[in-house]
């Protein structure tokens, strides 16, 4: 299954925003840094990996928009 904004991945975090490599989410881990990017297969949404943690959306959205231009 694809994720969609708005699903709730398997690890807990909530879709904002998704492309076929990286996802947007808010994480639900009760840190500090409420939003996070995360790599992922295009595939399995388990296979989250390199994530880089934000406090802000705004923040988050800029790197999600950076990453997925590489």
């Amino acid at each position: 299954m694809i994720p969609r904004i708005g699903n709730v991945l398997p690890n807990g975090a909530i879709v904002i925003e998704i492309d076929d490599k990286v996802i947007l989410a808010k994480n639900n881990c009760g840190t500090a840094d409420e939003y996070v990017t995360w790599r992922w297969d295009g595939k399995d949404p388990a296979s989250t990996h390199w994530g880089r943690y934000h406090k802000t959306l705004s923040m988050a959205a800029a790197d999600f928009e950076t990453r997925t231009r590489v």
